[in-house]
């Protein structure tokens, strides 16, 4: 995100490309590279938070009692 910040993409827009705006302006392409590699590591985040939350549930709720 630091690095897409760099190449001037604006964090709190819905639309970086300002596809509709009066005065057009275009990003380095390397700008959406970085963009595009936050996204997937982003989601990639999320799948893992998620297993984490259902493994440790899971083995509350189904795992082997140890006797200690």
């Amino acid at each position: 995100m630091m690095s897409s910040g760099i190449f001037g993409i604006p964090r709190r827009h819905y639309d970086v490309t300002f596809s509709g705006s009066a005065f057009p302006f275009t990003f380095d392409p390397t700008a959406f590279l970085f963009l595009s590699a936050f996204a997937i590591t982003a989601i990639l985040a999320v799948i893992g938070g998620l297993l984490f939350i259902l493994i440790s549930f899971g083995s509350i709720l189904f795992g082997e009692r140890i006797e200690g």
